[in-house]
């Protein structure tokens, strides 16, 4: 059944391509550590994965084989940073991050 106007994109199997990246990301690797994933029909072709920590973050960017001149540090708040990169998985963008504090953000290589 389809709600009456409502446009194409904000219908839930517009998700469904991101959708399954989530669950692709998570049979391939089931080895790499948990991540919190959010899928919204707000951006419905991308995927966020926040990681625990910048050595988590690290390992999964090796295990996807992203190049570290990807990842940017932005500062956050007084002494926090916001870790992130981004990769294309089946045409799905994944939005790898983390925040962390300066500290961990200059002991852990990105």
């Amino acid at each position: 059944m389809r709600i009456q106007n409502t446009p194409a994109t904000e219908l839930f199997g517009a998700q469904l391509p991101a959708l399954c990246v989530a669950v692709q990301l998570a049979a391939g690797y089931p080895e790499l550590p948990g991540a919190y994933v959010v899928q919204s029909r707000i951006y419905p072709d991308q995927v966020d994965m926040q990681i625990q920590n910048a050595s988590d973050l690290l390992t999964w960017r090796q295990a996807l084989r992203v190049d570290e001149a990807t990842v940017a540090d932005s500062p956050i708040q007084q002494s926090d940073v916001l870790r992130e990169w981004r990769t294309t998985v089946d045409g799905t963008s994944v939005r790898f991050y983390t925040i962390v504090s300066a500290a961990e953000a200059e002991a852990v290589p990105a």
